[in-house]
């Protein structure tokens, strides 16, 4: 079982209690992410898994829809057992099918005296019971354990970072590709694939093979090469992520003044103290990436709550806390 550890956070008031195992930064539904919390350069041609000028555009690009995501993508997990489907806008929708409660979780409501009941990793209530001390038992849907104390079932601790068997959104990588991973039998993110689904080119990217004399084409946000054209000195269009070309000698030059992304692009990846809670950001409408938004953590505690575990040298002792306005 892992090791779980508890830590408070002055300013935040609040007391976390996570699991703090593997160490891999993971996302739990959102928009497309990044492992490992990616920077934002990658500038230069026929870019890799960055966010810079030739980067890669997103899985939705990948697949001819302008977007964060394309409709024929499996839907991402959300909430309490939810999911949300990628609709005809190529944007991720609400989160639909939630359960009644966390995976996990624990409860008194409705129950006799003694007895306690925990949330099932479909997040549905199990049924009241009471323990014989000691006792172990599998819990939550992140291979986590729960131990019986003074007849009644503990907190879930020792969880992993994913739901074995779970996928996690697919990440964007070489020119306009993505890779995908799974979640192994010991709930930790496995290596991620290959990239797969990449277009010819990078954004912004200008070639004049294939064109007549004083032709040239240009390579589009979804990596895909755009048709032969000609054009009038001074003449100027936009091209990549927010880029400019203009008109010398009857050809295009190259993209000049992109971006970091696609405007409207969105991220989220993994934060907290054990990497349990989410945060996202937004590329603007001048294709520069917003600052991180505040971390929504579940493991944070609310002021009053209390939680118990076991102790000593045959864990027959009961040590118990409190979570603090501070």
């Amino acid at each position: 079982m892992r090791a779980s550890r508890a830590v408070l956070v002055g300013s935040l008031g609040v007391l976390v209690a996570a699991a703090c195992g593997g160490g891999e930064e993971f996302v739990f539904g959102g928009s497309p992410s990044s492992s490992g919390g990616s920077g934002h350069g990658g500038a230069g041609v026929g870019g890799g898994a960055g966010h810079g000028a030739a980067g890669a555009a997103g899985h939705g690009a990948a697949s001819g829809c302008p977007g964060e995501c394309s409709p024929q993508d499996d839907p991402l997990p959300c909430g309490n057992c939810g999911t949300k489907p990628c609709g005809s806008d190529c944007t991720w929708g609400q989160c639909q099918g939630e359960g009644e409660c966390q995976p996990g979780e624990l409860s008194e409501e409705g129950c006799g005296q003694g007895q306690n009941k925990t949330c099932a990793g479909g997040c549905q209530w199990g049924e009241c019971e009471s323990c014989q001390d000691g006792a172990l038992r599998d819990c939550g849907s992140k291979c986590g354990k729960q131990q019986c104390v003074e007849g009644q079932w503990g907190a879930c601790e020792g969880e992993g970072v994913c739901a074995a068997g779970q996928k996690d959104q697919p990440a964007s990588c070489g020119n306009c590709g993505n890779k995908t991973r799974s979640c192994s039998d010991a709930c930790e993110w496995g290596p991620w694939s290959a990239c797969q689904g990449e277009g010819p080119c990078a954004p912004g990217e200008v070639s004049s093979a294939g064109c007549a004399e004083g032709q040239n084409k240009t390579c589009d946000n979804t990596c895909q090469w755009g048709s032969c054209v000609s054009c009038k000195g001074g003449e100027v269009k936009s091209c990549g992520y927010c880029g400019q070309q203009q008109c010398q000698s009857g050809q295009w030059s190259e993209c000049n003044g992109q971006g970091e992304c696609p405007a409207g692009k969105q991220e989220s990846q993994a934060c907290g103290q054990c990497k349990t809670g989410t945060q996202s950001h937004a590329c603007s409408n001048s294709c520069v990436w917003g600052d991180w938004s505040n971390c929504v953590d579940p493991a944070q505690c609310s002021p009053g709550q209390q939680d118990s575990k076991s102790c000593g040298l045959c864990n027959t002792g009961t040590q118990s806390r409190t979570c603090t306005n501070s």
